[in-house]
């Protein structure tokens, strides 16, 4: 990272999400927000992720060109879409043998080898299982060629390749700017981003990641749902849910979101019981004081969602705010579409406690073995 610092700019957070291309810079002290570009990628964009190496890199090499970027090192990461995540306990013992007794509990209960997928933990801390007393880690699995591809796309669009995380440990490390105050770090506090394809429950205590879950809704299928409820084209039920979700209340013709709140209420039902379970679990495990705030963030979250979501759980839900922390320089329009992308760029920024190695894929590139 010294060649941040030397040269005044942080890494270029490269997210190649699934409807856009964002690409943010920060100053190397992670204080000011100086570049950040958004590509949209075509409407028929759901097979975006399948595309051929070159043709993702010209879409890159393209949105690298609208901005005013200095120098062409990059962090990208692996949406959470295309991760394994799961809490899993192991038998407590020593901790540099933590890395075999989670590969060998992977292949036992999950049939997930180190052949076929790379595997990275982050661990939580021991818990009680009845009279026993058990280790509890996030597993965090990708497919094996899932980091080669990405470094052939940086390679392919001039970047330097410094980086390749997962995703949620981006995320966490973008909402972690935004709670800095001492009181803000001790409460445990859950973070939900609703993204185009899945949802991603995260609990934190101490800064650091206690509980992990992806959930199968998303705006893709908030989407369809206004669109067979109202028998509206798919690209029409999109700018339908994401006006009135974003649009103030004073602009919102009653009937209209009435039809869109019905549309996508049982989905959003499941999504509450998904939140409800997740706190339980983390009470019960961690035997601790719930979580009282659910922040709720990502590409497809608004304001319909978060006053669903405070009508059905006991905690304060509000939205995620993730550029309050900086200085802008640049034009960052619907911030909640951002976060992945800042997180990235905050990868090596100063001392960070979400910056474990355990999340980060970069290493599989040089040979290591998982």
């Amino acid at each position: 990272m010294w060649h941040f610092w030397k040269h005044g700019y942080s890494p270029i957070g490269v997210d190649l999400d699934t409807r856009s291309i964002k690409l943010v810079q920060l100053t190397a002290d992670g204080r000011t927000l100086t570049e950040a570009v958004r590509s949209d990628r075509a409407s028929d964009s759901e097979t975006e992720d399948t595309d051929a190496v070159e043709q993702t890199a010209q879409r890159l090499r393209k949105a690298l060109s609208k901005g005013h970027f200095h120098g062409r090192n990059a962090v990208f990461c692996i949406p959470t879409a295309e991760l394994v995540t799961q809490n899993v306990r192991v038998p407590d013992g020593d901790l540099a043998g933590l890395r075999s007794l989670v590969a060998d509990e992977c292949a036992r209960r999950l049939g997930l080898t180190p052949e076929t997928m790379e595997l990275r933990y982050l661990d939580v801390g021991t818990v009680r299982q009845g009279e026993s007393v058990r280790r509890e880690v996030i597993l965090l699995g990708a497919h094996s060629e899932s980091p080669e591809r990405l470094a052939q796309i940086a390679t392919a669009a001039g970047l330097e390749l410094c980086g390749i995380d997962a995703e949620p440990m981006a995320l966490l490390r973008c909402r972690l700017r935004q709670f800095r105050r001492e009181e803000d770090q001790l409460e445990p506090k859950m973070f939900v981003t609703i993204g185009y394809r899945i949802t991603q429950m995260m609990i934190v205590r101490d800064q650091q990641p206690s509980f992990l879950k992806s959930v199968p809704v998303g705006g893709k299928e908030l989407d369809a749902a206004v669109c067979q409820s109202l028998q509206l084209r798919p690209e029409a039920a999109h700018a339908l849910r994401r006006n009135y979700g974003d649009r103030r209340k004073s602009h919102r013709d009653p009937e209209v979101m009435r039809s869109v709140q019905q549309a996508v209420g049982p989905l959003l039902e499941r999504l509450a019981a998904e939140i409800g379970m997740a706190v339980r679990y983390f009470s019960v495990t961690f035997r601790g004081e719930p979580p009282t705030r659910v922040i709720v963030g990502g590409s497809e979250a608004d304001d319909l969602i978060r006053d669903f979501l405070q009508q059905r759980i006991h905690a304060t839900v509000e939205l995620s705010d993730p550029v309050r922390a900086f200085e802008l320089r640049s034009r960052v329009p619907q911030p909640l579409e951002w976060e992945t992308a800042i997180g990235l760029a905050l990868f090596g920024v100063g001392e960070n406690p979400c910056s474990s190695k355990h999340g980060v894929f970069t290493e599989t590139l040089q040979g290591a073995t998982p």
